[in-house]
């Protein structure tokens, strides 16, 4: 489903892919200033260096203060970053990414994913396990490795589900992961046990989705982002999390469950020990709480706000 049908009114998608729709952005974004301060979220997936010199000035017109936050240290320093220059702070996740632009001789502030806490309380239904996944489906998340490892994990205990809401994006690597993990629930005859949903959702929905949910998986490859937004649904809903070793979930990793291994085996036997211990699946739960309280919305949101009006 096209994600522009849940924007409120506010919401103005401008950008684009080509020249034509950069100039349009910035044209758009420098003739409607008006706000004193500007916060750009950036991603080297959608603006390049090249597109950042193109766009800075416009975004400098008629403002005291930009501030960028980084979401790909990694890929941004490599494109050349000496635009970066033209913001008053710089943003990102973690501390390991503040250093690594402090190598390369720019100062940044650490700012953490805040969390939305919207979990309802669980009420486990004996002969059901289920196991959800939440983001879009892109390649690295393996997907498709969680959907092999329910159908391994269900030999032996065939209580396990499975919840998909995993939205698909407009590029083609989004669809064929999609094809893929539909030609493998189709191949395992898993079509009765797996819930799936591939439109953009509003948080509501998603809520409601994975509500019955006992364990959410993050598979995830490797990643150069910061930190994992989509995880962060496992902490607002107040669910065990089962997490791989991915550098994406370093902030995470205190209070959840870890996988050893990345293969359909590994996380077959993990699902399986989770559903079968609920001592052992509720083990980081006040962990995970305090997570949750000490990155609130607005905790987080207050310590955005002295930047804003320094």
């Amino acid at each position: 489903a096209d994600p522009e049908a849940h924007d409120p009114d506010w919401v103005d998608r401008s950008w684009g892919y080509d020249g034509e729709s950069l100039r349009r952005f910035a044209d758009k974004v420098g003739s409607e200033a008006s706000t004193r301060v500007l916060w750009f979220q950036h991603h080297p997936g959608h603006f390049s260096g090249a597109d950042m010199r193109t766009v800075l000035p416009a975004l400098r017109r008629n403002r005291d203060r930009l501030i960028i936050t980084l979401h790909n240290v990694s890929e941004t320093l490599h494109g050349g970053a000496d635009w970066l220059a033209g913001f008053d702070t710089v943003v990102v996740h973690s501390a390991q990414d503040v250093e690594e632009l402090g190598r390369a001789g720019i100062r940044a502030e650490v700012l953490p994913h805040g969390v939305k806490i919207i979990g309802e309380p669980l009420s486990p239904t004996p002969d059901v396990f289920t196991v959800g996944s939440f983001g879009f489906l892109t390649e690295h998340k393996n997907i498709e490795m969680l959907v092999a490892a329910v159908g391994v994990a269900r030999r032996s205990d065939p209580r396990i589900r499975l919840v998909l809401a995993n939205a698909v994006r407009r590029e083609r690597q989004s669809r064929v992961a999609q094809s893929r993990v539909e030609a493998l629930i189709d191949w395992l005859g898993l079509d009765e046990v797996v819930e799936r949903n591939y439109d953009f959702l509003p948080d509501e929905a998603v809520v409601r989705m994975l509500a019955t949910c006992d364990l959410l998986a993050f598979p995830y490859g490797a990643s150069l982002e910061g930190a994992s937004g989509a995880a962060r649904m496992a902490i607002a809903l107040d669910r065990p999390t089962l997490l791989s070793q991915s550098a994406v979930f370093k902030d995470l990793l205190g209070f959840s469950h870890v996988l050893r291994r990345l293969d359909v085996e590994t996380l077959a036997e993990a699902i399986l020990g989770l559903a079968n211990d609920a001592s052992l699946r509720t083990l980081h739960d006040q962990a995970r709480r305090q997570y949750a309280a000490a990155h609130q919305w607005d905790v987080v949101g207050a310590r955005a706000v002295t930047w804003m009006s320094v």
